[in-house]
C-alpha cells in the first residue's frame, strides 16, 4: 500500500513510500516513465503497470516485462512465464532472458517438488487407511470409530469429508457381508466417510469408491440402500 507521495531533497523529484516506510520507487516530479515507451506501458505516467500491490521500482528504471516476470515467478505462474518465450522471442534482453530462464526453473521445480510431497503424503494416508480398515473390519460393528479416523485422515491432507448415513429401508437390521456369513450391522443403520465424491469404509477398502459404485455394491448384497449426509454420532 501507497502511504505516501513526498518531494525529494532536489525539489524535482516525487519519492513514493510505503505504509512501512520502504522507499517504492522514485520519479522526476510531472515527469513521464524515465524508460519512455521501452518499459512496455502506453501510459508513461503510470507506476509499475499500476500495480504497485505486487510490484516495486525503486530506481524508476525497471521495466514492464522485468515486473511481469517476477510477477508470475512470485505466484507461481509457469503458464505465463512460458507464454513469455513465445511473446518475447527476440525481444527480451539479456538481464531479462537469464531471469526468465531462471524463473521457469525455479518455478518447474517448485511444482515437482510440491508433486512429489503430495504423492508421499497420499501414499501414507492409503497406508493409514488400510490400518484402520484392518483395526475396524467392517464385521467388528464400528463403522463409527472407523469414519472417524477416516475422516481425520483426510482432514490432515486438508481436505473436507463428511459423513454419511446408509439406512436400507424393509430389508431388516442386519447387513450381510459379501460373503453372507456375517453382517456389517445389526441396527439397519451404517455410516462412512465421503471425499470428493468417493465413498470410504471397511467394505471399499483404502481405494474408496464413487457414490454410483457404492449404492449398486449395497444392491448386490441385497440393500436398498439410503444415504444421507449427517453429523457424526458420539
Amino acid at each position: 500500500m501507497i502511504s505516501a507521495r513526498t518531494m525529494g531533497q532536489d525539489g524535482a523529484t516525487l519519492r513514493i513510500q510505503g505504509w512501512d516506510g520502504s522507499m517504492l520507487g522514485a520519479r522526476p516530479l510531472g515527469g513521464a516513465d524515465p524508460l519512455g515507451f521501452a518499459a512496455g506501458d502506453a501510459n508513461l505516467y503510470r507506476y509499475v503497470g499500476n500495480d504497485p500491490t505486487n510490484h516495486t521500482d525503486t530506481t524508476g528504471q525497471a521495466d514492464d516485462t522485468t515486473h511481469t516476470i517476477a510477477h508470475y515467478v512470485a505466484t507461481g505462474n509457469l503458464e505465463g512465464l512460458q507464454a513469455l518465450v513465445g511473446l518475447e522471442s527476440g525481444g527480451l534482453t539479456a538481464a531479462q532472458q537469464a531471469a526468465l530462464n531462471a524463473g521457469i526453473k525455479a518455478v518447474q521445480a517448485a511444482r515437482a517438488a510440491a508433486a512429489a510431497a503430495a504423492a508421499a503424503a497420499l501414499a501414507a494416508a492409503q497406508q493409514r487407511l488400510q490400518q484402520i480398515y484392518q483395526q475396524f473390519p467392517a464385521t467388528a460393528y464400528k463403522c463409527v470409530e472407523a469414519a472417524k479416523a477416516t475422516a481425520n485422515v483426510f482432514t490432515n491432507l486438508g481436505q473436507k469429508p463428511i459423513f454419511i448415513k446408509i439406512t436400507s429401508p424393509g430389508t431388516g437390521p442386519f447387513f450381510p457381508t459379501p460373503d453372507g456369513q456375517s453382517s456389517f450391522s445389526r441396527n439397519g443403520v451404517h455410516y462412512a466417510c465421503q471425499v470428493g465424491g468417493r465413498v470410504y469404509d471397511a467394505l471399499t477398502g483404502s481405494a474408496g469408491m464413487t457414490m454410483i459404485e457404492y449404492l449398486q455394491y449395497l444392491n448386490k448384497l441385497g440393500l436398498n440402500p439410503a444415504v444421507s449426509p449427517v453429523a457424526m454420532p458420539k
